[in-house]
């Protein structure tokens, strides 16, 4: 029988196949260009599936499209208008929250979409129109990998389709196409820096704009394996705050696409975490030869390090635990 750390090793090598069962011409979506009559789009969602709605709000509002995105739990405090459109994630299809948001909308006449892994849970019964991942998890009582960046493929699909612009080669075709070339060089990356890193400490993950979602991300995946403390920080808020309470010595990962990283900001922001608080920088960033000057495309592929980090910490401190811990959904009734 295959242990929690075995299933959630197959779940990141699964992702180039996920995502390529994910956008595969089969499986593509026609619905969406119901969108562009929408007057806002509304994106939400719940745990990694709002950060996937995190990560859509940048792909569309990139468009020109007014677009807003809030935790399921917050949409309540913000009133529907017929003419709307709704993006709900959810991988399991019965995240509790995001159910009754769907619900809310479909009160006023919104036209809703659902993004979701599987098309028999309650979500499925309840949208307009249903958008498929195609990850196929054995279970999701692991770390998730292949059904979060799979949903992030679809949607940068969606954000091609849309968009007017033409260009030699789409983002998804680099996609497809370099998945598994950066999925080598994930492991060594994460592999690697799990050696340096101690047991007691916390790491602070700073992202900027759509790299922010790479840095929730990668919060996520070390707090599911109930092992290390992940803290995501905007650089800003960083540089204002929190840079106040990070030790010398202390890990700090700094993401960002490969024509940020050229700013004077993050130079600046580099060089005062090296220098100025003496932490102990990382800077993550994809090779060169993969991808350049795409920050979504990049943005996706800064999850599977991050993915291998979490994973190879898990695996040389040997937690004691063989799946989620209780609380994770009965304690907190998270699903329906």
């Amino acid at each position: 029988m295959r242990t929690f750390l075995d299933e959630c090793y197959k779940a990141i090598l699964d992702q180039p196949a996920a995502i390529s069962r994910t956008l595969a011409p089969n499986n593509r979506p026609n619905s969406f260009e119901k969108l562009v009559n929408a007057s806002r789009i509304f994106l939400t969602g719940a745990g990694d599936s709002y950060v996937v709605s995190l990560f859509g709000y940048f792909v569309f509002a990139q468009l020109g499209f007014n677009t807003s995105v809030f935790e399921a739990a917050d949409v309540k405090f913000f009133p529907f208008r017929k003419g709307d459109a709704l993006i709900a994630v959810s991988a399991t299809g019965r995240s509790t929250q995001t159910l009754q948001t769907i619900e809310r909308a479909t009160n006023v006449k919104v036209e809703t979409f659902g993004l979701t892994e599987n098309p028999k849970g309650a979500l499925a019964k309840i949208v307009d129109h249903l958008w498929l991942t195609q990850a196929h998890p054995r279970s999701y009582d692991i770390s998730p990998s292949s059904t979060t960046t799979s949903a992030m493929a679809l949607l940068l699909w969606v954000a091609e389709e849309l968009s007017k612009t033409v260009t030699q080669k789409k983002p998804t075709q680099i996609l497809l196409q370099k998945a598994e070339q950066v999925l080598t060089w994930a492991e060594s990356w994460g592999n690697q820096t799990a050696k340096e890193l101690k047991r007691e400490e916390i790491i602070f993950i700073l992202g900027l704009g759509p790299t922010y979602v790479a840095a929730l991300l990668g919060m996520m995946k070390l707090h599911e394996y109930a092992v290390t403390k992940g803290i995501p920080v905007h650089m800003e808020e960083f540089a204002h705050h929190t840079k106040l309470v990070v030790n010398e010595g202390d890990p700090v990962i700094l993401l960002t696409s490969r024509s940020s990283a050229k700013s004077d900001y993050f130079k600046t922001i580099e060089k005062g975490t090296r220098d100025v608080i003496r932490a102990n920088t990382f800077v993550l960033q994809t090779p060169s030869n993969i991808v350049q000057n795409n920050e979504l495309l990049e943005t996706l592929f800064l999850t599977f390090p991050l993915q291998y980090l979490a994973y190879y910490l898990a695996k040389t401190r040997e937690p004691p635990i063989l799946g989620w811990r209780e609380p994770h959904v009965n304690a907190f009734k998270i699903y329906k």
